[in-house]
């Protein structure tokens, strides 16, 4: 692993008048692993392989969090790890969050709440439940700041491709959850140039844009009992819909944000699955 590259010089455009401060925890209403807040100065942290086992493919690995949080462990460093092991390099992406409260009891209490309104509801109804369409209509809001830092960092990655040893012809990018969306909305509004060559979004929050005649291929990855599972879908048959190659891998069981956890299902499999995939496409 090599030093966290700043994605601009000086401030990051559009948050000029931040001055909340980040924060990183470990052990969180979002679970055990480390999680990063209030992120204002976006990087970008190169995890790179052996140079005898490189294949010259990148990945921009893309954490979720509901723009409010990154799981920069499950969902970041250790899909970045696992990937580099396999040589293939890999590029975890700390972008721009929407402010919450510094103080650890406050964001707990903030975390209940969402817990409270999502308690009971299925796969259909999630988004039916005030606290989390507020959410999903924050995210919207704020969607435009993430994809800057996305379009940021593949540009850098591209640009610095003979110093990292890879193809900058194939540079993918992988995301979960609201680092999903990120990866979509990259692959289907970003300019062309600045577009990942390939797209994992797992379990990912679908912005339900239209899929254009050029979307880079996909692989979609999530569980029926997630209560965003119909997100998936839609994305997979969007792809479908433009005649774009996908595939999907559509788990029974496994809930929502399961990253690299394991809990003995098949669904922890899903990056196993997504590696043979990329050699299949020829990545």
């Amino acid at each position: 692993m090599t030093e966290a590259v700043s994605l601009y010089d000086g401030v990051a455009p559009g948050s000029e008048d931040w001055r909340h401060e980040e924060v990183c925890s470990v052990g969180s209403p979002l679970g055990e692993d480390k999680m990063v807040r209030n992120v204002v100065r976006p990087t970008l942290t190169p995890v790179l392989p052996e140079p005898s086992m490189a294949t010259g493919t990148g990945v921009l690995v893309c954490p979720g969090g509901g723009y409010f949080a990154l799981a920069i462990d499950h969902e970041g460093m250790d899909v970045a790890g696992w990937l580099a092991e396999r040589g293939l390099a890999a590029f975890v992406l700390k972008y721009r969050l929407s402010e919450t409260p510094a103080s650890e009891e406050e964001m707990a209490s903030l975390m209940a709440g969402a817990a409270a309104a999502a308690e009971g509801a299925g796969p259909r109804d999630l988004e039916t439940q005030p606290f989390l369409a507020e959410l999903m209509q924050r995210m919207d809001d704020f969607a435009p700041i993430p994809l800057a830092d996305g379009r940021a960092a593949m540009e850098i990655i591209r640009s610095r491709s003979d110093e990292w040893g890879v193809d900058p012809s194939r540079v993918g990018a992988v995301g979960f959850s609201a680092g999903g969306r990120l990866v979509l909305d990259l692959s289907l509004q970003a300019q062309a140039e600045l577009r990942p060559a390939f797209v994992g979004p797992i379990y990912a929050v679908n912005p339900g844009t239209e899929v254009p005649a050029d979307a880079p291929p996909a692989f979609v990855a999530a569980a029926a009992d997630d209560p965003l599972f119909e997100h998936s879908v839609r994305a997979h048959a969007a792809w479908r819909q433009a005649r774009r190659p996908v595939e999907a891998h559509l788990y029974s069981r496994g809930g929502h944000g399961f990253g690299l956890h394991k809990q003995g299902l098949p669904s922890d499999g899903w990056i196993e699955q997504f590696h043979a995939w990329m050699a299949s496409e020829g990545f």
